[in-house]
């Protein structure tokens, strides 16, 4: 005699996992202590959101005014709170994740699972406190990549035409949070596919004038936006590029995977001169003080490259294609790894220390950075002791590491089903997209890649549950019979 538990059981079971579980993510999104990490590139931004009329739309050729936007709307919102501006800032994009990763659970219930626990991780949650892009882009891409995914779903169920204010919202979401993406970086770009796959799928429904003209308004602005960004760079740099000086950059990159990914060069006697006894910044360096026009910085950056991957015994291509490899696999570098441990694991002890961490602070002291820079107040902590208990989660990159092909691979087959290829292909183009323009300039980097690796594994969440509710209703269907 086989014994089944009663759907009333099973239910009950079912909720105190989901309570247990739900509990158990609160405590792991608090066990990350919250307060600003304030970086030599933060120290910028902040001047940057201050006085954004002497810095223009761009500053050094790709800080763009997006990220010092929002930290002057953060201070003001602050301001009206009387609470400590940076403190709140962190707070916001802390909170932003919470949202996004609730966001993920109501849409896709189990099946949001990976990029939840992805969220979830100790590294991400720490770079929430960075006040610096990525600290935004993180929440703010998983939350464009729910608001699509729902757009999507309505279109799935057959929703659209009885969800037409709901679906008005979404596409003026979409557009904003794609906007406001690529003002924050212009690599964003790639996820100006969300609002051009919802004027796709809009066709034949009641929100098709809707989704075409928030598709055509976000592009639009998105001409804008590049448009007086490549007119700064061209003025200031003789370059007519939205996004320039990426020579300094792609000369990190390839130094960092010769002599970091391969530490025996390090001993090799035909790469000594470009060794430098460790430190790359000798020769970079040595170039930015040569006070030449951009271009010329640029060729000089270019030579040594080619020198250094000829010495190196590498191909030019065949190191672009390895940097791609590393970019749809989790990522070969990771620049800020101790910075993000640090964080990480922070407590009531170590927390100064990661707070003010930047060589002008370091110079000149707290208070004056507290004069200077935030208003007279120094930056504030909230710290739980003793720490909260947490997910059992792999590191970040090495989650990445798993979770990034799988999520390709799920994207692929999603190309095989009617339902999810619009949007499978859509997402499959942004993260290969992204992940070329990285793999190019070798700067397979977990810091440059976190931001696509957030939209690439939601989306197959989404995709997965998207397939899984067509079968169930295919299913449902066919037992109704006629």
């Amino acid at each position: 005699m086989t014994l089944h538990p009663s759907p009333r059981i099973t239910r009950l079971i079912g909720l105190w996992l989901l309570v247990v579980l739900g509990l158990l993510a609160v405590s792991t999104l608090l066990s990350v202590n919250l307060f600003p990490v304030v970086t030599n590139d933060s120290i910028t931004y902040i001047r940057y959101s201050h006085s954004p009329s002497n810095y223009g739309f761009v500053e050094f050729g790709y800080r763009q005014f997006g990220y010092p936007l929002f930290l002057a709307m953060a201070r003001f919102g602050a301001e009206l709170l009387t609470i400590e501006p940076l403190l709140f800032t962190a707070f916001l994009q802390r909170f932003a994740l919470a949202i996004g990763l609730t966001y993920a659970i109501l849409l896709w219930r189990w099946w949001s699972l990976p990029i939840v626990l992805f969220g979830l991780t100790a590294e991400i949650l720490a770079y929430t406190n960075l006040i610096l892009t990525e600290g935004l882009t993180l929440p703010l891409v998983l939350i464009l990549g729910c608001l699509t995914a729902h757009l999507f779903r309505l279109k799935a169920n057959g929703q659209f035409d009885s969800s037409t204010r709901t679906g008005l919202t979404l596409v003026v979401a979409i557009a904003l949070v794609a906007l406001g993406l690529l003002a924050i970086r212009f690599p964003f770009a790639v996820f100006g596919i969300c609002p051009l796959l919802v004027a796709v799928a809009s066709h034949n429904t009641n929100l098709r004038r809707v989704a075409w003209a928030g598709f055509a308004g976000y592009l639009v602005a998105a001409v804008a936006i590049i448009g007086l960004l490549a007119f700064e760079n061209s003025r200031e740099f003789d370059q007519l590029s939205p996004n320039t000086r990426g020579a300094r950059s792609a000369y990190w990159a390839t130094w960092t995977a010769v002599f970091r990914l391969e530490p025996e060069n390090a001993s090799d006697p035909d790469l000594a001169e470009f060794y430098d006894d460790g430190d790359l910044y000798v020769f970079i360096g040595e170039v930015d003080s040569m006070n030449v026009p951009y271009r010329q910085q640029a060729a000089i950056y270019e030579d040594a490259i080619e020198d250094l991957l000829s010495a190196a015994g590498l191909g030019v291509w065949q190191s672009r294609a390895e940097s791609l490899a590393g970019a749809l696999s989790g990522g070969r570098m990771d620049d800020l790894k101790g910075m993000i441990a640090g964080v990480a694991k922070s407590d009531r002890d170590s927390v100064g220390a990661a707070v003010l961490n930047n060589a002008f602070s370091r110079e000149h002291g707290a208070a004056t950075f507290a004069d200077q820079l935030n208003g007279g107040e120094l930056p504030e902590a909230v710290l739980i002791a003793p720490r909260p208990p947490r997910f059992p989660l792999p590191a970040a990159q090495e989650f990445a590491g798993v979770l990034v092909p799988m999520s390709l691979t799920v994207l692929l087959v999603g190309l095989m089903n009617g339902t999810t290829r619009l949007w499978a292909a859509g997402s499959l183009a942004a993260v290969v997209a992204f992940a070329g323009f990285v793999g190019y300039i070798r700067a397979d980097n977990f810091r440059f890649l976190n931001t696509v690796y957030v939209f690439g594994i939601a989306t197959a969440c989404a995709v997965v549950a998207m397939h899984m509710s067509s079968r169930s209703q295919t299913t449902s269907d066919h037992h109704a019979g006629p």
